[in-house]
């Protein structure tokens, strides 16, 4: 399910945990749920230099902007096979 982050900026994270209820969270394209109504995404890092910083930086800054309070990531491509809970706090840190 795709996460809207306004501006038309979408992206797909591999789980997602949003409000419930018949609208509840539906953005208005009909294409996914609106940030304000997610409180958790995680990803699985993927295979990849590109897909990596994908998932470990710019997913977690978007996540972070778009007031979504957690972002868990399960990352096997870190030589430790890492799993990482993002509590994004309130203040300065959510848009860093």
């Amino acid at each position: 399910m795709a996460v809207t982050l306004g501006r038309r900026r979408v992206w797909i994270p591999d789980v997602v945990v949003a409000a419930q209820g018949p609208g509840a969270s539906a953005d208005e394209d009909g294409i996914g749920v609106v940030a304000s109504a997610v409180h958790l995404v995680a990803e699985v890092v993927s295979q990849g230099e590109r897909h990596q910083e994908r998932d470990r930086v710019r997913k977690r800054r978007a996540y972070a902007r778009a007031g979504i309070p957690v972002y868990v990531i399960i990352d096997a491509h870190d030589n430790q096979g890492t799993v990482t809970d993002v509590t994004i706090p309130e203040g300065p840190a959510k848009a860093s």
